[in-house]
């Protein structure tokens, strides 16, 4: 390994970050979480001359550079060269001074402020990082590396120390989870420019970045299982990790500092162990039965209260708990034995309700660390309380109708970045309130079926939405013409389709008829045909019923009779001959 220790003037590093050079693996990658106060004190000690840490690169085969430490400081520098932040003394960086920046940044500054002088920004844009560089050989000694360096941080959360340097089944499972619930899905390596899209923004008004995740809106702090400062240090890997181990050895996992270390020790037994039960049970299996109880667990608590830190407040009332970690643990076991062990679903939200109120002042608990035993007490009791409200359900709520919620709530978060993956139909009637179906619209979904199963056949497939509006104007209209209101989420507008079905005398099945039926009569290629009304499904969100179409990924290219179709962004067009011709080529 040919290892090159090299000075990086910021201008070097800043062009190369424009430019997409820097990568970030977020299998090993924590989030950005450094405070605008400690991203200030690094431009003060860079503007001074004073040495700042070594930051490591790998080098690839593609000529990009993958951060393995330095990624917080790289930020830091790059995001206050872009006028996302000032300096204590309240001060920005002069973007006029560096030709590159003022490029990128003309959006302007608030008014009145202040910049720094010529000489200040040229302290910064020509200071010399300390790099050292060596060349990716296989990924597995990256990770290593990673591993090494970060798993004494000091500035580490335990979760986050657990989970650098290691790259499993176990680890890369739990991180795909947690990502969806909390609405950061990415691909596993992305530009760093794009890590703040995925990164939790700060909770005080004094150190909001600007970042994509707000902690409020994830489920875990919505819902008062976690504080914002649980999120930011990864507890919420930790507890998926706590109730995969749980499931996967079918008794509770005794969940101490200890015993989550052994999980992600690749060399323990213990963590062998669950990563063997991992691949007997099915990842995907596991991953829709945690999303389902889940979803359920938030339908319910929404029925009852739709207001901030439900979950916690039912289980805990009038308490001052700033969490609600045990009895989260608790009630998503005894849910799970419900909804998987035995196919059922809710069916008195209310009698739950009352079941859950206190819950937590029930449990056996220990202050020091939890047992088994423990564990398995309080899921029996939790268990008892629920049993009678719960029936069986046909068919099982894994994967279908209200045990959708977390998938979809993570499906419209990811459609603002992947909008070729994804469309969103207001209904299938006209806007003008005449009940009219629009079958110029039936048909426009059959040609974006087609051009959705064109994407590829390693993409994930395309999604089609009906009963939210994505334009304001279209949302406006619709609250006018059927005096409805609008649920906002991620910046969709959810209306459902019972305005629709009531217009039309449709119940919604019929409704759901009408769409099945235009598929089913459209030219659309067999094998697409075939695959995508197998994937047809309706998730309830805030008492709205939404049609979600799923296209599932192609083995060969799709066609409407002589004709096909392809994705640029959000659009849907006609594929000329050469555009076809490279369609084709995706799928040999």
């Amino acid at each position: 390994m040919a290892i090159v220790a090299r000075g990086m003037l910021i201008t070097e590093a800043y062009r190369d970050f424009k430019g997409g050079k820097f990568i970030v693996n977020r299998k090993y990658q924590r989030k950005l979480v450094w405070t605008i106060g400690e991203k200030q004190k690094l431009i003060d000690s860079i503007m001074k001359g004073y040495p700042i840490p070594l930051i490591l690169l790998a080098h690839t085969k593609d000529d990009k550079y993958e951060v393995i430490d330095g990624m917080q400081r790289l930020d830091a520098i790059f995001s206050f060269i872009d006028n996302k932040f000032p300096l204590e003394d309240g001060r920005y960086f002069d973007v006029n001074e560096f030709q590159t920046s003022k490029l990128y940044n003309s959006s302007g500054l608030p008014e009145g402020s202040i910049l720094l002088s010529q000489k200040e920004c040229a302290d910064i844009t020509e200071y010399q990082l300390a790099v050292t560089v060596f060349p990716i050989e296989d990924e597995s000694s990256v990770t290593d590396i990673f591993g090494r360096i970060n798993s004494g941080g000091r500035q580490l959360s335990s979760q986050e120390k657990r989970q650098a340097g290691v790259d499993n089944k176990l680890s890369n499972f739990i991180r795909k989870i947690s990502s969806t619930l909390r609405m950061d899905i990415t691909d596993d390596v992305i530009e760093l420019s794009k890590m703040p899209s995925i990164s939790i923004d700060g909770v005080k008004k004094s150190d909001k970045q600007g970042y994509g995740i707000n902690a409020e809106d994830t489920f875990w702090v919505r819902q008062g299982i976690l504080t914002s400062k649980d999120l930011r240090d990864s507890v919420d890997e930790q507890i998926i990790a706590d109730i995969s181990a749980s499931i996967l050895l079918k008794t509770p996992f005794a969940s101490s500092k200890e015993n989550l270390d052994e999980l992600y020790d690749i060399n323990s037994s213990s963590s062998q162990s669950v990563i063997n039960e991992l691949i007997a049970y099915r990842e995907s299996k596991l991953e829709e039965e945690i999303n389902t109880t889940i979803s359920t667990i938030l339908d319910v608590v929404n029925n009852i209260d739709k207001g901030k830190y439900a979950f916690k407040n039912l289980v805990i009332p009038e308490g001052k708990a700033s969490s609600s970690r045990t009895p989260f643990y608790t009630v998503f076991m005894a849910f799970h034995r419900l909804i998987v062990g035995e196919g059922k679903k809710p069916k008195n939200y209310s009698g739950i309700g009352e079941a859950l109120s206190g819950l937590n002042e029930k449990l056996a608990k220990d202050k020091h660390h939890v047992t088994v035993e423990d564990r398995n007490h309080n899921i029996r009791l939790t268990y008892g309380l629920l049993a009678d409200h719960f029936v069986i359900s046909s068919p099982s709520l894994v994967g279908h109708g209200q045990g959708l919620i977390i998938e979809f709530e993570a499906s419209l978060s990811r459609s603002k970045i992947e909008t070729a993956r994804y469309e969103m139909k207001q209904g299938i009637l006209n806007l003008d309130g005449k009940g009219k179906i629009n079958t110029d619209l039936l048909e426009k979904i059959n040609e974006i079926i087609c051009s959705m199963a064109n994407i590829g056949p390693h993409s994930s497939g395309g999604n089609i939405f009906i009963g939210i509006a994505d334009d304001d104007n279209d949302a406006k209209t619709i609250e006018k013409t059927y005096d409805v209101e609008r649920t906002e989420f991620r910046g969709r507008y959810i209306f459902g389709v019972e305005r629709e079905c009531e217009k039309l005398g449709f119940d919604l099945n019929q409704y759901m008829t009408k769409i099945v039926d235009s598929i089913k009569n459209s030219k659309l290629s067999p094998e697409v045909k075939a695959d995508v009304l197998t994937n047809i499904d309706n998730v309830v969100y805030d008492n709205k019923t939404i049609i979600w179409i799923k296209v599932p990924p192609q083995r060969v290219m799709a066609w409407m009779g002589e004709n096909t179709f392809h994705r640029e962004d959000s659009r849907t067009l006609p594929a000329s001959s050469r555009i076809a011709t490279t369609i084709n080529s995706r799928f040999i």
